[in-house]
């Protein structure tokens, strides 16, 4: 019994340890041939948004909409991702499926 509770603080504490990493990664995103970059934590949070200045006009707006729309998704999914492999490890322990 006391070896199934050191084992799961061992697990709680590579969680938290991954909750941090994934805290301090970055994944960047980006769209309209580099025009607007998506900066999202591993924790799919957008950090930052980037657009160039050229796209910036009132004719542009659906173009620029669609485009965050896209670079905002493939973000994400970078992130998820991110998460998901740094999580591997830890996961195989619990004998879980992946």
């Amino acid at each position: 019994m006391f070896g199934k509770m050191g084992e799961m603080l061992k697990l709680q504490r590579e969680a938290k340890r991954i909750q941090k990493e994934l805290r301090n990664t970055e994944v960047e995103s980006v769209s309209g041939g580099g025009k607007i970059k998506v900066i999202l934590s591993g924790e799919v949070q957008v950090v930052k948004i980037d657009i160039d200045e050229d796209v910036l006009k009132p004719e542009n707006k659906t173009e620029i909409e669609d485009s965050l729309i896209n670079t905002i998704n493939a973000g994400v999914k970078k992130a998820q991702a991110e998460a998901a492999e740094k999580s591997k490890g830890m996961l195989s322990k619990l004998n879980l499926p992946m």
